[in-house]
């Protein structure tokens, strides 16, 4: 094997590796949403109580997007269980509530790299919530601009 041939095998293993990891690069960039949901926050106004749940947002990705809406998917343990399976898909979701703009949640926003957001939802009793935590699963569906798939989180009691 001559100097030419290792040079040639250098290049082509090195090359090979660059065009690898600028596919990864191009697979990873863009916005990255993480969302969180805590049911659990309790506010006392004037001796009455209001319930409650916030969501937090987070964009761990390199570019900004803007969060359009929220919505809330109740199933029930069954049907969450199995709503994967794209035939059943469409049919295992029993409630869906989406919400756009209410006094604690200001949509649209727009979330820079690195940003947190953060919006709340008041509980009421015979809500999804209230459903969801006797029986069922509840699901937080984050919907932006770019990327035509939501952003989920389990709400979890």
């Amino acid at each position: 094997m001559t100097l030419t041939d290792i040079a040639a095998w250098l290049g082509a293993v090195s090359g090979s590796i660059a065009l690898v990891w600028d596919f990864y690069k191009w697979l990873r960039s863009g916005p990255r949403l993480q969302a969180r949901v805590n049911p659990h926050m309790v506010e006392v106004r004037y001796g009455t109580t209001y319930r409650f749940a916030v969501i937090w947002v987070s964009n761990r990705g390199n570019a900004k997007t803007t969060i359009s809406a929220v919505a809330f998917s109740y199933y029930s343990t069954i049907n969450y269980l199995i709503a994967h399976l794209p035939v059943i898909k469409r049919w295992a979701r029993l409630e869906t509530v989406i919400l756009t703009n209410t006094e604690f949640l200001k949509l649209p926003k727009v979330v820079d790299a690195g940003e947190e957001w953060s919006g709340a939802v008041r509980i009421e009793d015979g809500d999804l919530f209230s459903r969801a935590r006797s029986r069922g699963v509840l699901v937080c569906l984050v919907g932006h601009s770019m990327s035509e798939r939501n952003t989920k989180a389990r709400v979890r009691y």
